[in-house]
């Protein structure tokens, strides 16, 4: 059919005769028609138009579908319509228009089914938001592009990412530079076997197979690497699995750093700290040394005390002699704290818990300072309230060291006025005791603002008195570490020129009272009349206050003309003459210009008399034997010491005469005779352990070095040894492994004690000790007491052999109590004072030395010329360390001197610094061998 077959179809203009004459409604038809056919195809372009105008408004296109074919079709139809008035198509028309229908029917029913859609369309403010948010993640993603662009571009550590056949994908710039290439791009595609050698690569492979296989990440892998410019570096490396938006593996990625100047840092570290180890290690022999040559003369110094101390002594001298080894006891525990470096620089203190009298404890340490305080004309007490119990669990060396501290220091800032100890109880719960302890004095004070500093080491109140009154500015730090170490508080409270008052409060469990001990509270002074006269108004007081906690009935006065009213007075109420206690010291009249009266008075000459002293005086204990006065007593007075004196002169339960400390069992003997061997190359020490051991019955056999010992041992029967570890030829530690690896060989099971016997007293000396075989330890000094303990311990554990006593195989060496020799010194190189000490006076023993010596200063010039002329440093070592022993016996300082240089010297290998000082110690020994050969041919002589 052709739609364009116009035959039977006339134009409408020629329908009929009303086209012809009203042509007005035809042309009106072909208007409508057009404007129509315009306005169908208008409405879609317009709407089109304005809509792509808009961002914020989307519809679909299924909406510009319906709206195209609704009006496209329509508008096709009327424009067909117009035509017909001049171009009869009616076919076309009626298919047009059939189009037509189909179209809008087909439209009805798809507007029906998206009209629905439509209505649920948002609005428009809700299309801007969700074309916002649109923005907003493009260019959130355009910022983490750049974001991840920059840092695979800046970043110096190596970043790559890699799929799962370990290609790399992605890397950023530093890996390619890193790999000797130009752009990232040019490593994408490859692998490790493309940059590195097969069996790096293969390891690597099978790491980052396992790795995707079990998703566990590599964190921080060391490993080294070779640069493109063939550095050796490395690099630390970590790895995760990469994996995709539903949790599948798909590769992995990576980051690596340079970590080559860390190490050479920590090569260069550990170097640096295998230097500190060893200068630590060179300290620690240089401290141990210095503790060797201190605690030496130490050792004589506190064994000739004790020895004199068993002699018969008038009650000054033992009170004297007594103050000496406590004193010395007291710098022995400053030395072993100064020598014990590493707790210092910790700032830890070990503490023990020992069974202290309190009382005591202060007491004997304030008796150490009195003569230091009198000397300066300013007084020094103490009280420990009658409320404080007597016996607690503290660490005595410790709490001795704060009050030498606290109290050194006052006295020391002191130029007049006094220094109080005080203690009080603060609170008592169950068995612990709240102590509090004041140190005031009348001094210079402190300013406000250093009170906090004062306590820092090195720290002094004000500089300019480190040039007035020395010292370190250790004290006060030391004080406050070993408080803290107890779990107390230190502080001080001062006022600038009125003096200070230093503060520390600690918990003390409570002791137990010794057995045989005697109690304060045992003895029975009540009611009996004491006079006390004083002109310190705080002695007065203090003294008051402890003779009435004994019940005693006390008149305080403060001078001597008061006392005597006073003793007047209560023989006319009580009937009886009454105790007198007084100061030694007063203005006007003193306490001996009182005791002169009373002597001289009938009336009152039975007055028994108690004179404190300051002991400054020697000419003290004379005057108070030509006065018939009863007892005296050095301030500041013990409790103890008091009531003893109390009840000796007054008839009451006397008190034993010797301190607790020093009745402890130092007389008592060992068991049975024990057959000893001495190892050591000291004199001074040999005759000290000798004279110790066979004042308590033993015998004693001398080695002077580990060689000697070896061979006793393998010729003699001892029962025990005692050994000195730093000695020339062999050293202790070695001779005792020698021998216990002769025992080990003769399968017998002997096995002889042996105990070292040193001055070194740093930390692990003790363990090196017993590490080679030693059974038991003592320092030097050598204590009477730890040495006969030891003994008695090794008998009672049964470790010495229970057989009968043997008569040694070897010489022995017969030893002498050691004390102070009387005799001035010669002028020349040798001190015969310390000659004799060192033999407690005996002559006959001095003699023997005196010819030894002369054998031994002219053997020893020649065997270290001898070694000199061979190079030989250990012989030459040998011969200036015994030389220096020798000189050390006759007190010959010069020689000592020059012998401890070229020791030293020898030591360090430095033999021309030994041949220098070679000349003069032969010119001192040849002047010591014409004193010694002075001194022999006296003695034969007489």
């Amino acid at each position: 059919m052709n739609l364009f077959d116009t035959s039977g179809f006339p134009p409408r203009w020629s329908c009929g005769w009303a086209w012809a004459e009203q042509p007005w409604v035809g042309w009106m038809h072909i208007l409508s028609d057009l404007v129509i056919f315009a306005a169908y195809f208008a409405v879609p372009i317009v709407v089109m138009y304005f809509v792509r105008q808009r961002n914020d408004l989307k519809f679909p296109p299924i909406f510009y579908g319906f709206l195209g074919l609704i009006f496209f079709s329509c508008g096709t139809v009327h424009l067909v319509e117009a035509g017909i008035f001049w171009w009869p198509v009616y076919k076309l028309s009626a298919v047009a228009k059939l189009v037509t229908a189909v179209f809008s029917a087909s439209g009805v029913v798809l507007l029906a089914r998206v009209l629905p859609l439509a209505l649920e369309l948002k609005s428009g403010a809700a299309y801007a938001a969700l074309v916002d948010d649109r923005r907003k993640t493009e260019a959130m993603l355009k910022r983490e592009q750049f974001l991840l662009g920059t840092m695979m571009k800046t970043v110096p550590d190596l970043i790559y990412f890699k799929d799962t056949h370990s290609r790399f994908t992605h890397v950023s710039d530093s890996f390619a530079r890193f790999m000797g290439v130009d752009t990232p791009e040019s490593v994408v595609g490859r692998t490790d076997y493309d940059y590195f050698p097969k069996d790096f690569a293969d390891e690597t492979r099978a790491e980052e197979v396992e790795l995707m296989r079990t998703r566990e990440p590599m964190i921080g892998k060391e490993e080294p690497e070779r640069s493109a410019a063939g550095e050796q570096i490395w690099l630390s490396s970590t790895k995760l699995p990469l994996l995709d938006e539903s949790g599948e593996v798909i590769g992995l990625f990576g980051l690596s750093r340079d970590i080559t100047p860390q190490k050479h840092a920590a090569e260069v570290m550990e170097i640096a700290k295998e230097a500190a180890e060893s200068a630590s290690r060179a300290k620690s022999d240089f401290l141990a040394n210095m503790s060797h040559e201190i605690r030496t003369p130490m050792n004589a110094i506190m064994g000739m005390t004790e020895l004199v101390l068993d002699t018969d002594l008038t009650p000054s001298q033992h009170d004297f002699l007594s103050i000496v080894y406590e004193s010395a006891e007291t710098l022995l525990s400053v030395i072993n704290e100064i020598l014990d470096f590493s707790k210092i620089e910790a700032g830890k203190l070990e503490l023990t818990a020992e069974d202290i009298s309190l009382r005591d404890e202060v007491g004997n340490t304030l008796k150490s300072l009195g003569l230091r305080a009198h000397t300066k004309g300013i007084e020094l007490a103490w009280q420990v309230h009658a409320d404080v119990p007597e016996h607690f669990l503290a660490d005595p060396v410790r709490l001795r060291q704060v009050l030498v501290n606290l109290v050194g220091n006052a006295i020391k800032f002191t130029s007049e006025g006094e220094v109080v100890v005080e203690v009080t109880l603060e609170k008592m719960q169950s068995d612990v005791a709240r102590l509090h302890f004041i140190v005031s004095d009348t001094g210079i004070g402190i300013a406000e603002h250093k009170l906090d500093s004062v306590f820092d080491a090195f720290e002094q109140a004000d500089q300019s008195t480190t040039r007035q009154f020395g010292g370190t500015g250790l004290g006060l730090a030391i004080s406050k570490k070993i408080i803290q170490a107890m779990n107390g508080r230190i502080w001080v409270e001062s006022t600038l020129g009125k003096g200070s008052e230093f503060h520390f409060i600690v918990e003390l469990p409570l002791g137990e009272v010794p057995p045989d001990g005697t109690s304060l509270a045992d003895l029975d002074l009540s009611r009996i009349p004491v006079v006390i006269v004083d002109d310190n108004a705080t002695n007065l007081r203090i003294l008051t206050e402890v003779l009435q906690s004994w019940n005693m009935t006390v008149q305080a006065v403060a001078n001597a003309p008061a006392a005597l009213e006073a003793i007047h007075e209560t023989l006319a109420s009580e009937g009886e003459l009454p105790l007198l206690i007084s100061d030694s010291q007063m203005p006007g009249m003193d306490g001996f210009t009182l005791a002169e009266k009373i002597r001289a008075s009938d009336e009152l000459r039975e007055t028994v008399i108690i004179i404190l002293t300051s002991g400054a005086h020697s000419s003290d204990a004379i005057r108070c034997r030509q006065l018939g006065i009863n007892a005296h007593m050095m301030k500041p007075a013990k409790q103890s010491e008091l009531q003893q004196a109390i009840t000796r002169v007054l008839g009451r339960r006397p008190l034993p005469s010797r301190p607790a400390a020093e009745k402890a069992g130092l007389d008592r003997p060992a068991g049975r005779s024990l057959q000893i061997l001495v190892v050591e190359d000291g004199y001074a020490n040999q005759k000290l352990a000798m004279a110790l051991l066979e004042k308590w019955g033993h015998q004693t056999t001398l080695a002077e070095n580990g060689q000697q010992a070896v061979d006793a041992w393998r010729t003699g029967s001892f029962d025990v040894i005692l050994m000195d570890v730093q000695m020339p030829v062999m050293d202790g530690l070695t001779a005792t492994r020698t021998i216990r690896d002769l025992e080990r060989a003769s399968q017998t099971g002997k096995h002889v004690p042996i105990v070292a016997m040193t001055a070194r007293a740093m930390k692990g000396d003790r363990e090196k000790c017993l590490e080679v075989g030693m059974d038991d330890y003592v320092t030097k000094p050598i204590q009477r007491e730890e040495l006969l303990n030891v003994l008695e311990s090794l008998v009672s554990s049964g470790i010495l052999s229970e057989h009968d006593d043997a008569e040694p195989t070897s010489d022995t060496a017969t030893g002498q109590g050691i004390a102070s020799g009387q005799g001035t010194a010669s002028g020349g190189l040798i001190d015969w004072n310390v000659a004799r000490k060192n033999v407690q006076g005996d002559e006959e023993i001095l003699k023997v030395i005196v010819e030894a010596a002369l054998d031994e200063f002219a053997k020893l010039m020649a065997e270290l010329t001898a070694a000199m002329e061979a190079g030989d440093a250990p012989t030459a070592l040998r011969c200036a360390h015994t030389l220096k022993s020798t000189a050390n016996t006759f007190g010959a300082t010069l020689l000592q001197e020059c012998s401890l240089a070229m020791e030293t010297d020898a030591r360090s290998g430095d033999l021309d610094g030994v041949r220098e000082r070679q000349p003069e110690a032969e010119r001192l020994c040849q002047q010591i061998l014409m004193e010694l050969k002075d001194r022999l041919a006296s003695m034969d002589s007489n």
